[in-house]
């Protein structure tokens, strides 16, 4: 795709941005042969374009009139040249539809709720534990049923005052759960699937929730502590690493070597410098052991323990055992949770990636079945429960066994779906499910089938249903359309058209001339002592003044043609004086008053100027010639002659539009409007 917003730039510099959706009962203010432009159009771009002023200014009424004019020629004559049905020009419209339209494909107010329930959920932590019976991706609905009771059951016993940990290491599917009992430690917003989270935050302390069905399957949670969110913290760390089950030995020198690091920092060693040297952890080590931003559930327990303990920045803690090893934690920075408004945008963007998108989907869905009045046939539907065969459960349904169906299925506004309709989707849509039967699979398909009918009925209806949505789809199109006009009548024709632009430029010439100017070269000295070498400043300003002499002598007597840039800079460096370091530019051009302020600075003579101290440097002109006032060459001026020459290109074919449209101004409804 092209730039959009230098196409869409296009209407803004011809001062119009909403197009035209002629009503039948409004007044007509412009006709370009049979398109007519309703008064109301012109008045919402006028005043869009003027929302300073509090009325209409009877001068530029005519000179807004002028530029719609010349704009709506435009787009007339792009639709004329069908480029509005090119492929390329469909597919670009189409891509932009599809992002502007995204924005109504949701419930807004669900999307702000979400927002503020997140952000609600990141105040606390929570530290639960859970059971869970696993689900397959796509159980039948008699296994779903048998999860659901099993895990009911345990429920039952941890009601009666069973041990969920106990029950956790016997029950639960989570493999982790045979060693930690369930045990999930703390956890905040957006660390667990949203079912799960949901739950979690909606069960009391020291309660266990009711069977919670998510993508794993059935789980039971109990919430042992909720506390104030903690925030995130940015620490360093040194690591001395012990693998798992390592010997006595070993866990002894690791413990040694630990000990023995923390006393070395306590005594002044650099942790950072420590770190880098001796920490096993290498990709945190090169930055002197300092590791990323996190929260809380993002390490394990005794390391995000200890790391939050930390009080002052820069504390440092003793060591610290995990299953990695040993570690000397460093506090390097500390935040609370920020105010909703300074992470609304980053809650959005983790809702828009999270399940809980889903909502505000479901609750526009279940609005719209109303709205466009749902009407389904479910004898219609269950005719696909005997008309399925197996192939269906491993995606090789042809469709052929319900060719005969063609009843309506469903409608929508009156808008029939019919039998054929859902035949051709479950064709389309392969399915992988051995283990479901065919009524829960028809009516699981059934369901997303119509979702997606609906989503697809209110996104096709945009346009009538919304008339900003309407404007801003006119924008792009005629905008799309302008810019690919102008680009070939105006912009690409000016640059690619070698011999109209010389023409141009012939007819035009005494346009383009150079102010007076001089042919100047700017020398610029600067000298550095060494760190070494001891040098007083009176000795220091002696060598640089020897230095700059020498180089102004050079300058003085230079002959150009013998000697270029960077042999004078040689020059000059030949003088070096072993106790400084020497650095030398020089640039030399034609310059034009007020192109550089240096040059501004001095007297406009043939010769050498005065030096100018400026920054540590020393600099100096010297002036070969002043030029008189002369006529640029084409090369020269391409520049501001390529912008003239576009600008005389589409002036000419505004001329060619005016004579080759009919243009008929309603001038009784101009006048209300001044």
């Amino acid at each position: 795709m092209k730039n959009l917003v230098q196409k869409i730039s296009i209407l803004s510099i011809l001062t119009l941005v909403i197009i035209s959706s002629a009503c039948k009962t409004e007044e007509i203010l412009l006709q370009i042969d049979n398109k007519k432009v309703p008064k109301a159009e012109f008045i919402r771009i006028y005043e869009k374009n003027n929302s300073s002023e509090n009325k209409i200014d009877n001068k530029s009424i005519d000179e807004y009139l002028d530029l719609f004019t010349n704009f709506k020629l435009k787009v007339t004559e792009a639709e004329n040249l069908g480029l509005d049905t090119t492929q390329a020009f469909v597919s670009e419209l189409a891509g932009y539809r599809n992002q502007l339209s995204k924005p109504y494909l949701v419930d807004e107010n669900v999307d702000q709720e979400l927002v503020k329930e997140a952000y609600n959920r990141l105040k606390s932590d929570i530290n639960a534990s859970h059971i869970l019976i696993k689900l397959g991706p796509n159980p039948s609905s008699e296994d779903t049923l048998k999860a659901y009771n099993k895990t009911l059951e345990i429920r039952e016993r941890l009601l009666t005052g069973e041990d969920f940990e106990k029950l956790a290491k016997e029950f639960s599917d989570d493999p982790s759960a045979k060693s930690n009992g369930g045990d999930l430690n703390y956890f905040t917003g957006f660390q667990m699937v949203y079912p799960f989270e949901s739950a979690a935050y909606q069960t009391k302390l020291g309660e266990i929730s009711m069977p919670v069905r998510t993508r794993f399957g059935y789980h039971l949670i109990k919430v042992k502590d909720i506390r104030p969110a903690r925030g995130k913290v940015q620490v360093a760390h040194i690591m001395i690493a012990l693998p798992k089950n390592s010997p006595v030995n070993e866990v002894a020198n690791a413990k040694k070597k630990i000990d023995n690091i923390y006393q070395e920092i306590l005594e002044g060693k650099d942790f950072g410098e420590m770190a880098e040297k001796k920490s096993d952890d290498k990709s945190s080590a090169m930055k002197g052991g300092v590791m990323p931003m996190f929260g809380t559930g993002r390490m394990v327990p005794e390391f995000e323990q200890a790391a939050f303990n930390l009080k002052e920045i820069g504390d440092i803690s003793k060591p610290v055992k995990t299953a990695f090893g040993w570690h000397l934690i460093k506090l390097v920075d500390k935040k609370g949770l920020a105010p909703i408004e300074e992470m609304e945008a980053e809650i959005k963007s983790k809702i828009a990636k999270d399940a809980r998108s889903k909502q505000s989907r479901k609750v526009l869905i279940n609005r719209l079945k109303i709205e466009y009045k749902l009407v389904e046939n479910e004898e219609s539907l269950t005719a696909f429960y005997t008309t399925l065969d197996s192939s269906i459960l491993i995606g090789k349904w042809d469709g052929k066994s319900a060719e005969h169906l063609n009843n309506m299925l469903f409608s929508i506004n009156k808008k029939k779906i019919l039998q054929s309709d859902f035949t051709d989707y479950l064709v389309k849509k392969k399915s992988n499910e051995r283990k479901t039967n065919f009524k829960d699979l028809v009516n699981k398909k059934y369901q997303l089938f119509v979702d997606e009918k609906i989503l697809e009925y209110e996104e096709e209806n945009l346009e009538n249903k919304y008339q900003e949505f309407r404007l801003l789809m006119n924008e792009y199109h005629d905008g799309i359309l302008l810019f690919e006009l102008t680009d070939k009548m105006v912009w690409s024709k000016a640059v690619k058209d070698t011999s109209g632009l010389k023409e141009f430029f012939s007819n035009n010439g005494d346009k383009y001339s150079w102010n007076e100017r001089v042919d100047a070269s700017i020398y610029s000295i600067e000298i550095q002592a060494i760190d070494s070498v001891k040098i007083s400043d009176s000795e220091f300003k002696a060598i640089y003044k020897n230095i700059v002499d020498k180089a102004r002598k050079i300058a003085a007597n230079r002959n150009r043609t013998a000697v270029c840039l960077d042999s004078a800079i040689s020059l000059i460096k030949s003088n070096f004086n072993e106790n400084v370091k020497l650095y030398v530019s020089l640039n030399e051009k034609k310059y034009s008053k007020g192109e550089k302020d240096i040059i501004d600075q001095i007297s406009w003579k043939p010769g050498l100027s005065e030096n100018i101290e400026k920054d540590g440097l020393v600099k100096f002109i010297f002036i070969y010639e002043v030029l008189e006032p002369e006529p640029k060459n084409l090369k020269e001026a391409k520049g501001i002659v390529t912008a003239d020459y576009q600008n005389f290109l589409e002036e000419e074919w505004i001329k060619n539009l005016r004579n080759k449209y009919k243009i008929k101004v309603n001038e009784k409804v101009l006048e209300t409007m001044k």
